[in-house]
């Protein structure tokens, strides 16, 4: 039995790793081709084919980007609850080549990246480490809320960490890789771990043992459960201070294509008749996210903003959300990204109407070299700016989530460790 145990765990020591970066890689570049080749000759397409008014293709756009940043939820929610994450990005990437791969040659080379994609990705089936499904996150949030919505009267009093319910039995298929300990900050929440009369349940059958008392989840959870409830609220603030950075971005997929169309982007004028195509010009942007050039400065600055915004932001959403909802979590990021499209469309539609002159003339006009673009971009700097202290506040009045981390196989000695349990709520600074 045992040699089987060390077989098992030799096993599941071989997933995982670097050796699955390959896999991933060549996933998101074709994904990321795929994806960019077709949205940033979007706007050329409106109005050059369709002969959309500028600001209307504009809109269309951001509406576009706001309905797919969308969708991730839905699959981070599948993937969470129920069927894993593995088969959520399989099954979705699929559904993209059967339904546009009879839409002709303009879609042929972004179809033929996402099915490089696709390949690249279901290679590493037998490598990645599998996080088996544990239920859906929303209900096990709606629990905790509702738990300490009904203990709302229990005296404040009564709130100690050491007499607040623990089970690690029940929160072992949500703590793989660590618990979540108890945190001062949002304590109403931690009236939901307070037993009382009725939360536990015994199986008293004739003729049987007495089995351990279960808690009724509507009525009592774990302090791991409560704190993943005030992760999940901590992080509210910081994250919707993303979706105004997102607004500002969707100009760069909008107006920044149609500046471009406008220049002279002839790369050696009268000698050669080759001009760099409209849509290309976003590669500066994207090439200012590796290294910090100074050319092209409008485009390079932006790339910069987006590399520590968009990593920055992925990256604390992954890292502060519980261990069982981080699919979920990252699709929050998405979700700011859809939220800042709609809000780009309607500062467009605003600025579009209210700036309209008697003559017709407005700042957002078909042809942007008779409009006043430049007070759009000065609504979205004023608009950054409030942006900015409004993070700095919540940045300053954050408290990350401590994780007591489970035993190393490696180390069976090793002391559980507490990996990040500096308090830097604005509560705790008034006290001292």
């Amino acid at each position: 039995m045992a040699d089987h145990e060390e077989t098992k765990k030799g096993k599941s020591r071989k997933k995982g790793g670097f050796r699955t970066m390959p896999f991933i890689f060549a996933n998101e570049v074709a994904e990321k081709l795929a994806v960019l080749g077709f949205s940033t000759n979007m706007l050329m397409y409106l109005t050059k084919q369709l002969h959309m008014p500028l600001a209307k293709a504009a809109t269309t756009l951001t509406n576009f980007g706001g309905v797919s940043a969308m969708t991730p939820l839905i699959g981070a929610f599948l993937a969470d609850a129920f069927v894993g994450r593995f088969w959520t990005i399989a099954a979705a990437s699929l559904v993209y080549q059967l339904d546009n791969v009879g839409w002709g040659l303009g879609l042929g080379v972004p179809t033929f990246c996402m099915a490089v994609s696709v390949v690249a990705f279901v290679a590493g089936y037998p490598l990645y480490r599998r996080l088996e499904p544990a239920g859906s996150p929303f209900t096990r949030l709606a629990q905790g809320g509702g738990a300490a919505v009904r203990k709302r009267r229990v005296p404040r009093a009564a709130v100690e960490a050491g007499t607040l319910y623990e089970n690690d039995d029940m929160d072992a298929p949500i703590s793989l890789y660590g618990k979540l300990v108890h945190t001062e900050q949002l304590s109403f929440f931690d009236r939901a771990a307070i037993v009382i009369d009725g939360d536990l349940k015994t199986d008293a059958s004739d003729g049987k043992p007495p089995s351990p008392p279960v808690p009724d989840a509507w009525r009592l959870s774990t302090v791991h459960r409560v704190e993943e409830l005030k992760s999940v609220l901590r992080m509210g603030p910081i994250w919707a201070a993303g979706i105004l950075v997102i607004t500002a971005a969707s100009q760069q997929h909008t107006f920044a294509l149609q500046q471009a169309s406008t220049m002279d982007r002839r790369l050696a004028p009268g000698l050669s008749s080759f001009q760099i195509p409209a849509g290309s010009m976003t590669v500066f942007h994207m090439l200012a996210m590796l290294a910090t050039l100074l050319a092209y400065d409008r485009y390079a600055l932006h790339g910069v903003a987006e590399a520590f915004n968009s990593v920055g932001h992925l990256e604390f959403m992954y890292d502060q959300s519980p261990e069982s909802m981080r699919s979920m979590a990252t699709a929050l990021f998405w979700l700011s990204i859809s939220l800042g499209s709609y809000v780009s469309t309607m500062l467009i539609t605003a600025v579009h109407r209210w700036s309209a002159g008697a003559d017709g003339s407005n700042w957002i006009p078909d042809n942007i070299n008779h409009g006043r673009l430049e007070y759009l971009y000065w609504i979205v700097t004023l608009l950054q700016l409030l942006n900015l202290v409004y993070y700095v506040i919540c940045a300053k009045c954050y408290t990350f989530k401590p994780l007591q981390l489970h035993e190393d196989d490696d180390d069976d000695h090793r002391k559980p460790q507490v990996e990040l349990q500096e308090k830097l709520s604005c509560k705790k600074r008034l006290h001292h």
